[in-house]
């Protein structure tokens, strides 16, 4: 999006469309930092987990965004026992922190065979590796990474409400967006 900044921060509907701009990196020219996000998930006791995975879509019509893991892990175990999850994003070139909240859904096998044809070949080890991902091993390298398309799953995170906060000067802008309100916006103190 090539609004001024002046403009896209004072308007909800920019500002909207602008963190879906922020959230929707055009891969391979996006370096990878850029696409990073915190996925925060529920353990078994109800504590967070955090972690930093790499946003593969993003789409503000359906406001689904995409990730990929090892099913192996223990994120989709928890997102099996409790889907509620959140992302955190932050933007530099913008100084836009993105908070979305929202359900996660495990894609695996025939429904994740396309993105599966999409990984390039270097990064298919990071869906098989054993022992499986979290387990102690004995020194940092007693772990084999063998490519599985059974391994391999896509996270699609369903949008229920985005937080985003402008870091700008003199004031930062703040705005709420719901599906409940169709993602309208309010505005909100920073």
């Amino acid at each position: 999006m090539t609004n001024a900044p002046e403009l896209w921060h004072d308007d909800l509907a920019l500002l909207w469309q602008e963190a879906w701009h922020a959230l929707s990196p055009s891969a391979p020219q996006t370096p990878p930092q850029a696409r990073r996000v915190v996925l925060s998930t529920l353990d078994a006791e109800g504590a967070p987990q955090a972690r930093i995975l790499v946003l593969r879509h993003a789409r503000a019509d359906t406001a689904i965004v995409e990730m990929h893991t090892d099913a192996a892990t223990p994120k989709v175990a928890q997102i099996a026992r409790d889907p509620r999850a959140s992302l955190t994003f932050w933007d530099e070139s913008r100084s836009l922190q993105l908070r979305l909240t929202g359900r996660v859904s495990v894609i695996t096998g025939a429904q994740a065979q396309t993105a599966w044809d999409a990984v390039p070949a270097f990064a298919r080890a990071n869906y098989g590796v054993e022992p499986i991902p979290g387990q102690t091993i004995a020194t940092p390298a007693a772990f084999a990474r063998t490519p599985d398309p059974a391994r391999f799953a896509v996270l699609r995170f369903g949008v229920d409400t985005l937080d985003a906060v402008v870091l700008c000067d003199p004031q930062h802008r703040r705005a709420f967006f719901e599906r409940s309100r169709q993602f309208s916006g309010v505005w909100c103190a920073p």
